[in-house]
């Protein structure tokens, strides 16, 4: 019921693909119990590789922590779900604002300046992202504010990869 019938000869055709799913292959005499993980605790294996926040049309992106450094730096702390498994490379897409990182509620284009990040026991689990507003200097020392998107979709990407 789960499967249609082929024709014979289904793999001869062009970009004949067979997948399989849910298959744990083992050496040795004994077989162990089959590892059933949840949503969650698969996503939470993956973002310690790789973790991006997006939003689009002014919204937030959330997890992000900005905090004025100078008056032409902000200091960015990202929040991660978990402890990333190196130092990430760190990009972003789109146009990323800072909200109120004055004594007003203007927004300030932001440009990414660099990064440093702390490693306690090989996993990062805090850092500094460093931007720089894209003119003037709109940010004073110690006023935070809120990260958000441009009117298209935005995103800040970080990269673990080994």
């Amino acid at each position: 019921n789960r499967m249609p019938d082929n024709t014979s000869t289904w793999w001869t055709t062009n970009d004949a693909t067979l997948e399989v799913t849910g298959v744990q292959l083992e050496v040795g005499d004994v077989a162990t119990d089959f590892e059933h993980r949840s949503y969650g605790d698969e996503l939470r294996r993956c973002q310690r590789y790789y973790f991006e926040i997006q939003a689009n049309d002014g919204t937030g992106l959330t997890n992000l922590r900005p905090m004025g450094y100078s008056n032409n730096t902000l200091e960015i702390i990202p929040n991660f779900p978990v402890p990333l498994r190196s130092t990430p490379t760190l990009t972003w897409s789109g146009t990323i604002k800072c909200r109120s990182c004055t004594n007003s509620i203007t927004e300030t284009t932001l440009t990414l300046g660099g990064s440093s990040w702390e490693a306690p026991a090989n996993n990062i689990t805090t850092g500094h992202m460093w931007a720089t507003a894209s003119s003037g200097t709109p940010f004073l020392i110690g006023y935070t504010g809120r990260i958000l998107s441009g009117a298209s979709p935005s995103s800040v990407n970080f990269s673990a990869e080994l």
